[in-house]
């Protein structure tokens, strides 16, 4: 690399956003894919009072990949306004979105750009969620395969080089690894680390986690509340069967 010239992270195709109607019940909301620990207030009433004054924002975005999948990358703020535009199908709630065809890195960048990009601005601890993001969307990989320093990754997060070093070591353990040193940037990255979960990991750390939580809210819960936690857990479990579960038996 020519001295001076600032390293380029592998590029990721630009995205082709078209408008399409999609089902709102299919849009995913993933939380790894959110970098902001909450929601701002603040902008949710923003777009409320926009949508009431009849004056919608741009549509959310969605990315569409190759399973057919729909994850929302962008707009969680305007859809828990419900600043959105909707029609109602015969097939049940439509909205328009910009919709995408994305892998799966492509998602996550997608989607931590947004919220990088965004007005409310991040607060301190939500950089490492950015961080994390960039790391997982493979971003930290040059050409050649080479991974790009602690510093040279510093600027793009807006951290200083120990804080992303330190975070490299705790969260990608793997990668600071084979980085080696203080610096880093002087291995091949053509073997992906093994921290790197998929959304589907993700969705079903997400799925476990609202189950345990829906047992622990039984007892408190009247009747007919139990009631209708309990359709909701059958449709659950109907859609898996339906869509076929493989058991693991293990041999003792």
């Amino acid at each position: 690399m020519k001295p001076g010239k600032a390293p380029q992270p592998v590029a990721l195709k630009a995205p082709e956003w078209a408008e399409e109607w999609i089902p709102f019940a299919a849009i995913q909301q993933v939380h790894g894919l959110q970098v902001r620990h909450r929601l701002n207030e603040g902008a949710i009433k923003r777009y409320q009072d926009q949508t009431r004054a009849g004056s919608l924002p741009p549509p959310i975005k969605i990315g569409r990949t190759p399973t057919g999948a729909l994850f929302l990358v962008d707009g969680w703020h305007r859809m828990e306004a419900g600043a959105l535009q909707t029609v109602d199908e015969l097939n049940g709630r439509e909205v328009l979105a910009l919709v995408a065809d994305l892998s799966e890195r492509e998602v996550r960048w997608e989607a931590a750009q947004a919220n990088m990009g965004h007005g409310v601005q991040l607060k301190p601890k939500e950089y490492r969620e950015v961080f994390r993001a960039f790391v997982k969307a493979g971003k930290c990989k040059l050409p050649r395969g080479r991974l790009m320093s602690y510093r040279e990754i510093a600027p793009l997060i807006g951290k200083g080089h120990t804080t992303i070093r330190t975070w490299m070591m705790a969260d990608f353990a793997s990668i600071a690894e084979r980085m080696g040193g203080d610096e880093g940037g002087n291995v091949n990255a053509e073997q992906p680390p093994a921290e790197l979960v998929t959304l589907a990991d993700e969705q079903c750390a997400e799925a476990v986690q609202a189950a345990k939580m829906a047992l622990l809210a039984l007892p408190g819960l009247s009747p007919q509340q139990r009631h209708k936690v309990a359709e909701h857990l059958r449709e659950v479990l109907q859609e898996a069967e339906r869509l076929g579960m493989e058991a693991e038996v293990s041999a003792f």
